[in-house]
């Protein structure tokens, strides 16, 4: 398993019947190459981790890529998994206020960092922060609870 992580720049004001259509279609696709994921959004911002078979995430992020909707975009962690994290989640979407218009690395990654229980994903998305963030990266708060997944389903969009 493979698992990446990155972050990118809408081309324009996030409209939420285009970020719905867009996760209809990643569930459907996710689900039959066995990806799993979460996309937080907010504002401008947009912080995605996938994970799953190494060549399914190889085309994931060539489409992603060469998606014209979002620019700027930064991969944080790409790294070997022996498990998925997010368990069946095709694509979790969790809307993020706080990433705001204008939302500095480090505060996307203190949001972040603030969910997680991956401890080597957690020193590797901060020790990313502290050498290339702009902003402050606070250490995380409490983790999400669930035992398959990093993710609390309550604070999630209810269509994962």
């Amino acid at each position: 398993m493979r698992q990446i992580v990155y972050v990118s720049t809408s081309v324009g004001r996030q409209d939420p019947v285009l970020l719905d259509a867009i996760l209809r279609v990643s569930r459907t696709r996710n689900a039959e190459q066995d990806i799993t994921g979460l996309l937080m959004s907010g504002g401008l911002r947009f912080l995605q981790i996938i994970e799953g078979p190494p060549p399914a995430l190889t085309d994931l992020m060539r489409r992603i890529r060469a998606d014209d909707r979002h620019q700027s975009m930064t991969v944080l962690v790409d790294r070997r998994l022996e498990a998925c994290a997010f368990g069946g989640w095709a694509m979790a979407h969790y809307d993020a206020p706080k990433l705001r218009d204008y939302a500095t690395l480090g505060e996307m990654i203190t949001l972040i960092c603030a969910k997680m229980t991956d401890a080597t994903l957690l020193q590797q998305l901060e020790s990313f922060a502290q050498t290339f963030a702009t902003g402050p990266v606070t250490r995380r708060l409490a983790p999400w609870t669930s035992p398959s997944c990093y993710l609390d389903p309550l604070a999630l969009d209810s269509r994962h």
